[in-house]
């Protein structure tokens, strides 16, 4: 998260406040810091968003990622189909898991997991469960795919690390599949430096990944006893009390995000460039605010331009199976995943965050718009 002191328009910037410094410092007061009263009111505050469901916090995205893949209980070396634009952590918790990683494509048009893929992909393939990300924030086609799986018998898990307080078809997102994981990294609307979250659809699935948090520790055993071979993937007290003081102004947060997506779509007007357009029955969180370009070729040119300017951009995200370590173990081609493909190519992640004004999303359309229009470009 560190940037040069020229960026006058930073990609991100955590929304901390006074309030929420002094509720991490009374922790330190307090000498509890491990697995207290912090880190069960952060999970109360979490479930209350997600419909009910149990949560344990934790100490990172990958961390819930890797727990929720590990709770399946999978036999090793199962096939986990897993979207093909994200993040590597998502395919890494899956080979850290002892699995492999079925890559499935995206849509070119919103990045999230194109639903006829997987059906091709469940057709053809020996699946064991899915691994479906909501790219940005903005959901993935849940309910349908949630079907797919129901219909197939294999567990979908939710890779909601961008997601939280995004809803579809009138659901939150965390409350499709039998388990979610969320990030708190300091990109996200809700920070805690690091720290990450696991949401659970029953008791079982939530035992089980409160054991392999905490060393195996069985967390309803009367006396200390050891039931799996677990992880220290523990959150601190005082990351999770600054996560219950953000949650208290969570609604306010997505609210702000929310305005600057109506900025940009109101004042990027340029020729060359495609704003996101979520589905009428989606209500994204915008974790990050994603363009595509009609060149590939002009991507590099705009972010330096806009760089110059004092203005943070940033590529997107990955085509998971065309990132060095997949391509050469796994011979993935470009045209294996031609929807994650063209939209990693293609996409510009503009400055996303409440601190934004319309001065600020002003002054990016015009950098944008000039960039476009360079000869070069």
């Amino acid at each position: 998260m560190d940037a040069p002191e020229e960026f006058r328009i930073r990609l991100a910037l955590p929304d901390l406040t006074a309030e929420d410094r002094a509720a991490a410092d009374a922790v330190w007061a307090s000498g509890w810091l491990v697995q207290g009263a912090q880190v069960a009111a952060f999970e109360s505050a979490l479930s209350a968003t997600l419909a009910n469901r149990a949560v344990a916090v934790v100490s990172s995205g990958t961390a819930a990622l890797h727990l929720s893949i590990l709770a399946l209980d999978l036999p090793p070396g199962s096939r986990i189909a897993v979207s093909a634009l994200s993040w590597p952590a998502s395919a890494n918790a899956i080979v850290a898991s002892g699995h492999q990683p079925v890559f499935v494509d995206c849509s070119p048009q919103d990045g999230n997991m194109d639903p006829l893929a997987l059906q091709t992909v469940l057709a053809t393939t020996s699946v064991q469960a899915v691994l479906l990300v909501h790219a940005f924030g903005a959901m993935a086609d849940a309910s349908t795919i949630e079907q797919l799986c129901e219909t197939a018998g294999i567990p979908l898990v939710e890779d909601a690390a961008c997601a939280l307080g995004a809803r579809r078809d009138g659901r939150a997102a965390g409350t499709f599949g039998v388990l979610a994981a969320f990030s708190f990294h300091p990109r996200k609307s809700i920070t805690t430096g690091e720290g990450g979250a696991v949401a659970a659809s029953n008791p079982g699935l939530m035992r089980r990944v409160r054991a392999l948090r905490n060393h195996g520790l069985d967390p309803a055993g009367s006396s200390p006893e050891f039931i799996l071979p677990g992880l220290n993937y523990r959150m601190t007290e005082a990351q999770a009390a600054l996560g219950t003081s953000q949650m208290r102004r969570f609604d306010a947060i997505l609210s702000a995000r929310r305005r600057v997506a109506a900025l940009y779509a109101e004042h990027v007007r340029s020729p060359g460039i495609r704003l996101p357009c979520p589905p009428p029955a989606s209500q994204p969180a915008w974790q990050s605010h994603v363009v595509q370009l009609d060149e590939a070729d002009h991507r590099d040119v705009v972010i330096a331009s806009l760089r110059r300017q004092g203005i943070e951009c940033g590529i997107g995200t990955y085509n998971q199976p065309m990132t060095r370590w997949y391509r050469e173990t796994g011979g993935h081609r470009p045209e294996d995943h031609p929807g994650s493909h063209r939209f990693s190519t293609h996409a510009l992640s503009l400055p996303m965050h409440p601190r934004l004004t319309e001065t600020d999303v002003r002054a990016i359309a015009a950098a944008l718009g000039a960039a476009l229009e360079a000869p070069n470009a």
